[in-house]
């Protein structure tokens, strides 16, 4: 079974449906943001599940986060005859792809189910699950094509830009508001921002004094996330393009050659 839940355009419709419709919501919803006269350096892409793109958002990432699941399955079936003559440590490395894939998936929904200004616990939950598993994702996917022979220098060197562009987001949240303002300060302003965001969203994304964007250092820790996630977005639908696209049209083409050979073949 080279892939499961086999046909060629329920594979595409997963791969490249999920992938497209996670990044159309991203950026309409960044040209909603413009539009509203909000800040353009730098919204948080957590920002779009509130105001003007709080339905395209929401409902495009939950979408694209469900489509995806089963094209991590599919990626590990396409994936799954090169470690067939492997130790059973590759194997069990390569096992772990469509619930890693699934991991990462779950946690785009958590966040786009639950916009920070309602359940910051939750999206929060989701939002580390995105980064830390969206890097370890990247680094055993590079791994596995490592073993397998693939050329991986730039796939790494994408992983690591990924993991230092969401180290650098984390210090600037921290100089941010920890260092910049204290705990409890902090909070307040987060608090603060929480309560903009649902009375008042033109003067939370316009970055007014009471707002998070009215702090630089805010701003630049969302342009880092942007990285983080859009090296992370690339380095996904490469991947399944190479795997998915490339084998289902290959496999296609082969089965129609094989059906043209049968029939010029003479009966016996």
């Amino acid at each position: 079974m080279a892939l499961r839940w086999a046909g060629r355009p329920r594979i595409l419709l997963r791969t490249y449906g999920g992938i497209g419709l996670g990044s159309f919501s991203w950026a309409a919803s960044y040209v909603l943001w413009v539009q509203k006269g909000c800040v353009r350096f730098m919204p948080f892409v957590s920002d779009f599940g509130a105001g003007p793109s709080e339905w395209l958002f929401g409902l495009g990432m939950a979408a694209a986060a469900v489509l995806l699941i089963p094209a991590w399955f599919d990626y590990y079936e396409a994936t799954k005859l090169a470690f067939s003559l492997s130790s059973n440590r590759w194997r069990r490395l390569h096992s772990c792809v469509p619930f890693m894939g699934t991991w990462c998936s779950a946690s785009i929904l958590c966040v786009a189910l639950n916009p920070w200004n309602q359940r910051l616990t939750l999206h929060m939950i989701g939002a580390f699950g995105i980064f830390g598993g969206g890097v370890a994702f990247a680094f055993l996917v590079g791994l596995l094509d490592y073993h397998r022979g693939l050329p991986v220098g730039r796939f790494l060197a994408a992983a690591c830009t990924a993991a230092v562009a969401g180290l650098l987001m984390m210090y600037f949240v921290f100089k941010a508001l920890f260092e910049r303002e204290g705990p409890e300060a902090a909070m307040r302003r987060v608090e603060k921002s929480k309560q903009l965001m649902e009375h008042s969203f033109e003067q939370y994304c316009a970055g007014e004094h009471r707002s998070l964007h009215h702090i630089f250092d805010v701003n630049a820790a969302a342009a880092c996330e942007w990285v983080l996630l859009g090296t992370l977005l690339c380095m996904a639908a490469i991947k399944l393009h190479e795997e998915l696209g490339s084998q289902s049209a290959s496999k296609e083409d082969g089965q129609r050659q094989s059906s043209l050979l049968a029939s010029l073949l003479p009966l016996h």
